[in-house]
C-alpha cells in the first residue's frame, strides 16, 4: 500500500500557474511564470495541468495564439522562434471564443535536475499576414498546476 511519508510532504510544493485575464495583442507575447532548475539541488519539476482559454478575439488576419513551456528562454527572440519543451497549445486566429484547450492532465511531464535551466510558460500571439486594421488582439486566461519535488527519490 503506497502511502506519504512525512519527508516527501515536507519536500513537495504545488504550485499554480495562472495568468489573469489579458488581452494580448498581435506579434507579442508574455511569459506566465519561470521556474529554475538547479543541477546543484536535486530537484524534480512536474506538470500536471496546463489550460489556455479564449474569452473573445477583434480583428482580421490568420495566425495563432500559443502557451508552450520553454527551457533557457531567450527574451530576445520570439518564442515562434524558439523550441518548446513539448508541443505548444496552439489554437488558430481568428479564435471561435469562447475556446479551452488543456494538455492531457493523465500523461504528465516530468522534467529532472539532469536537465537543468530556467523553464517558462510563454503565451504568444502571432499573425502570418497583415490586416489592414492595426488592430488585433485575444483576451485569454492561464491556468495550470506545478509540482516542485524537492530531493525526489
Amino acid at each position: 500500500m503506497a502511502f506519504i511519508t512525512e519527508k516527501q510532504l515536507e519536500d513537495t510544493l504545488d504550485v499554480p500557474i495562472n495568468l489573469p485575464l489579458t488581452q494580448i495583442v498581435a506579434n507579442d507575447w508574455l511569459i506566465v511564470a519561470t521556474v529554475n532548475l538547479s543541477i546543484s539541488n536535486p530537484t524534480s519539476l512536474t506538470l500536471r495541468w496546463l489550460q489556455l482559454r479564449t474569452l473573445d478575439s477583434y480583428g482580421a488576419g490568420s495566425g495563432s495564439l500559443s502557451l508552450g513551456l520553454f527551457k533557457d528562454f531567450n527574451l530576445n527572440q520570439t518564442p515562434w522562434t524558439q523550441t518548446p519543451v513539448e508541443p505548444l497549445l496552439a489554437l488558430p486566429f481568428p479564435v471561435v471564443t469562447p475556446t479551452v484547450l488543456q494538455r492531457n492532465a493523465y500523461s504528465p511531464l516530468t522534467i529532472t535536475a539532469s536537465t537543468p535551466g530556467i523553464y517558462s510558460f510563454v503565451l504568444g500571439f502571432y499573425l502570418t499576414t497583415t490586416p489592414s486594421d492595426p488592430i488585433q488582439y485575444v483576451r485569454a486566461t492561464v491556468n495550470g498546476q506545478l509540482r516542485i519535488d524537492i530531493n525526489p527519490t
